[in-house]
């Protein structure tokens, strides 16, 4: 996979290479006259070869010929010069090219790094999640142990309260038992002294009603029974 460090070598050499080139052509620009100039000259002087006539022309071809010639060597420097402005263009459009390539490949490094930074914010947050999940777990667990604690401690102090509670339940029964014969007796203890009231009523010769003589006969009926 390509990476940035070997495009901005190969763009530091590319930039190196045009200011190169930039320095050379204004090194040969330097004392050329105007490429225009040098052309119409040139021009003027064919023109002025093939217009004048023969005879008006001796003793001037040689320097004719000269200037002619030395017109034709500038030209030829300028066309070196333009040879060297066509590398400078395949430099540019090089450069732009490798300038291309690092500025896609740092919006896909830029575009990678956000990607790796929601991830990383989205793990914190799961993680954060589940910490707090964690902790509701163990609070909830806490309490739970907590509560069967408490249960636990409830049957312990039951455990030493119901001997008691039995205790005390045995000692009512015993006491409500013991009530039930004393009213009994009581109970008897009243028929019988109604009874001998009854008797000596009786024997007194006083009127007796028929509960009086209900509780002397009805008493001598059981006994016979």
């Amino acid at each position: 996979k390509q990476t940035l460090g070997p495009l901005f070598d190969e763009l530091a050499e590319k930039n190196n290479a045009l200011a190169e080139t930039d320095r050379a052509i204004r090194e040969e620009y330097r004392g050329l006259p105007s490429k225009n100039k040098v052309q119409e000259d040139l021009k003027r002087i064919e023109w002025e070869v093939m217009t004048t006539p023969t005879r008006e022309m001796l003793g001037r071809e040689d320097e004719l010929i000269q200037r002619s010639a030395s017109l034709r060597r500038t030209l030829e420097e300028f066309k070196g010069i333009e040879n060297k402005q066509g590398k400078k263009q395949d430099y540019i459009a090089e450069k732009r090219v490798t300038e291309t390539e690092i500025n896609a490949l740092r919006d896909e490094i830029n575009k990678l790094a956000e990607q790796s930074q929601e991830h990383h914010e989205r793990m914190i947050l799961f993680y954060d999640q589940t910490d707090k999940d964690k902790k509701r777990a163990d609070e909830i667990h806490g309490s739970y142990v907590e509560k069967i604690q408490q249960v636990e401690a409830i049957k312990e102090d039951l455990n030493l309260i119901l001997p008691e509670v039995n205790a005390i339940r045995d000692g009512l029964k015993a006491s409500d038992l013991k009530i039930s014969e004393l009213r009994k007796m009581n109970t008897q203890q009243r028929a019988e002294a109604m009874k001998q009231s009854a008797l000596r009523k009786m024997e007194n010769g006083d009127k007796l009603s028929f509960e009086d003589l209900r509780l002397i006969y009805g008493e001598e009926d059981n006994e016979e029974d």
